[in-house]
């Protein structure tokens, strides 16, 4: 397989001075090539509530009545930081709009 990150963007973009669209055209460019020959996004995973959902649906709770709650739920985002505290461990997870800290136990997820 070719590498596509050689290959030029095209001439109508490039003559744009931000060079923004020549990268946005140059990317589009690239996931066509990648649809040809596999499926570009092969991973699935289902969420049940966004962050910012969550953070709506949870922000009026006080640290005890959230502990007592043990809301469980699937979600995605970009992890902003990770602070790791020997067996535990929390980061912050934002979906652009909220975010949320999320504290992990390594007895409750394993290795």
């Amino acid at each position: 397989m070719k590498d596509l990150r050689d290959e030029p963007a095209s001439v109508e973009a490039s003559s744009d001075s931000s060079g923004e669209a020549a990268l946005i055209q140059n990317r589009l460019h690239n996931l066509d090539e990648i649809r040809r020959v596999a499926d570009a996004y092969p991973f699935r995973f289902d969420i049940r509530e966004t962050v910012s959902e969550i953070v709506g649906k949870y922000e009026s709770l006080n640290a005890d009545e959230l502990a007592a709650e043990k809301p469980t739920t699937a979600t995605a985002g970009r992890i902003l930081g990770l602070r790791l505290q020997g067996k535990a461990g929390f980061f912050d997870l934002s979906d652009g709009r909220s975010r949320v800290q999320v504290y992990v136990r390594q007895e409750a997820v394993g290795e």
